[in-house]
Order: structure tokens, then sequence, then C-alpha cells
């Protein structure tokens, strides 16, 4: 898999077929989009959504919001680990679904709330 820039300055995800090199599929990168390959599987992450990318067809396999600003992903082991500005999951890599959510320890309105006890 790779990033390609078009003539136009658009980016695609795109994989190629590794015994021949043509091109198996071509996902569109939208805005300011990250992607990640973890265990062979792509990932796409653009706002505060994270896409995992079937490696087949290119389809979206699930998508997950945390819904307060951009995503920090990172992956360890089978864990998916995000975070965004108001809370932090675990994902269940079979379907994106969060195993536990919190709200960071580093949160503005945690920190205030400390301060006030």
């Amino acid at each position: 898999m790779l990033v390609e820039r078009g003539p136009n300055a658009e980016e695609s995800l795109v994989a190629l077929d590794a015994a021949t090199g043509k091109r198996r599929w071509s996902v569109p990168r939208q805005g300011q989009s990250n992607a990640y390959a973890h265990g062979g599987v792509p990932f796409l992450v653009t706002g505060e959504t994270l896409a995992k990318i079937d490696r087949r067809t290119g389809a979206v396999a699930w998508s997950t919001s945390l819904g307060d600003g951009p995503l920090s992903v990172r992956f360890e082991g089978d864990a998916i680990l995000v975070s965004s500005e108001g809370k932090e999951a675990r994902l269940d890599p079979a379907n994106g679904v969060p195993i536990f959510e919190r709200e960071p320890a580093h949160s503005e309105e945690k920190l205030l709330s400390d301060d006030l006890d």
C-alpha cells in the first residue's frame, strides 16, 4: 500500500498487487487525513474519524468517531488506542467498537475541577 499524489495534489491510498504491480484499488484521502497500516491492515484518520479499510477491496470495513476534535491513533499489539481532546478509548480491531472510554486525565475540565477542590 502507498499514498499516491495526483496531478491536482489530491491524494489516494492505493493497494498494488504484489505479483504484477497493478493497482488493485484506490481510496481518496479527504482533507487532512493520515494513513496508517497495522498488521497489513490499512486505516485512515480524517479529523475525528478512524476508518478501517478492507485490504482486499478498499471498502470501509468500519469507522468510528469520538466526536471531540482530531484523533490521535496508536497501535499496541492488537489494540487500537485513540484519543481526542475530550476522550480516550481502546477500540476492538474487529469492529471499531470502544472496549472502554474515559476522559483523559489531562483534560482542561479535569484540571479546573481539581483546582476548585
